[in-house]
């Protein structure tokens, strides 16, 4: 439904959707080298590969779930819901991924807490604000 091709013609959604995805991919990665970098934290590569881990499980969890399908009947709620649900879902899917390897002891705690706590509530506040743009320009009678 995302990608659907009428003919030659991509469906809008298709890009509205991608462009979603690569702006929740650039907030999960620069709120984590933020969090690092307010904590005197070296961006190394387990601190990398924690990000895009964490942005690739989100994205993941977050298609079938409906994130990223069209915003025009969705209720704030609901989105909201589904967002903060696919978030959370991704933090912990990581934190037992760090357990069961045994690798949890190389992070701060308190900068990956952070990390989980202020992308969660980042994700949440760019929908909110792009959904009220939107509503605010369709009303005009335009259309985006």
């Amino acid at each position: 439904m995302g990608n659907q091709k009428i003919g030659f013609i991509r469906s809008p959604q298709s890009s509205a959707s991608l462009i979603s995805k690569i702006i929740d991919v650039s907030c999960i990665l620069t709120i984590l080298v933020l969090c690092l970098e307010y904590r005197n934290i070296a961006i190394g590569r387990d601190y990398l590969q924690s990000g895009i881990i964490g942005a690739f499980l989100f994205v993941v969890i977050a298609e079938p779930l409906g994130v990223y399908l069209s915003w025009r009947t969705r209720v704030y709620l609901n989105l909201l819901a589904t967002t903060v649900f696919s978030w959370i879902l991704a933090c912990l899917v990581m934190m037992m991924i760090a357990f069961f390897l045994k690798i949890s002891d190389q992070f701060s705690r308190l900068a990956i807490g952070w990390w989980f706590s202020s992308t969660l509530i980042i994700l949440s506040v760019w929908r909110v604000l792009l959904m009220r743009v939107l509503a605010v320009v369709r009303s005009k009678g335009q259309n985006l």
